[in-house]
C-alpha cells in the first residue's frame, strides 16, 4: 500500500488529539522551547514559594531576637532565656514523635 501525503497527515491528526499523551507532551516540549518560564513553573507555584520564603525569613528572625527581647526589653535574665529556650525544645520534641 502507498501511503500518500494526505493518507499520514491525518495518521498524524489521529495521534495529535487533544486527549493523546503525545499531544500533550509535544505542547510542553513546544512550551519549553518557548522564551517564557517552563508550563509548571505558574503563578500559584510562584505565590507558594514567595510565601514559604517569607514564612521561613520571619520565624528564623523572631528565634533570633527572641532572646534579646526577653533580656533587654522584658527585662529578663540568662535563666529564663534558657527556661524559654527549653520549653521550646521540650515542646517541638513532643510533637515530633
Amino acid at each position: 500500500m502507498v501511503r500518500t501525503k494526505s493518507s499520514s497527515s491525518n495518521h498524524l491528526k489521529n495521534l495529535s488529539s487533544e486527549n493523546s499523551a503525545v499531544a500533550r507532551g509535544a505542547k510542553m516540549i513546544k512550551k519549553r522551547e518557548g522564551t517564557g518560564p517552563p508550563s509548571w513553573l505558574n503563578r500559584n507555584v510562584i505565590g507558594m514559594g514567595l510565601s514559604s520564603l517569607f514564612s521561613d525569613m520571619s520565624h528564623e528572625m523572631a528565634t533570633a531576637i527572641l532572646p534579646f527581647f526577653i533580656m533587654f526589653a522584658v527585662g529578663g535574665n540568662a535563666a529564663i532565656v534558657g527556661l524559654v529556650e527549653g520549653a521550646s525544645d521540650g515542646s517541638s520534641s513532643l510533637t515530633k514523635s
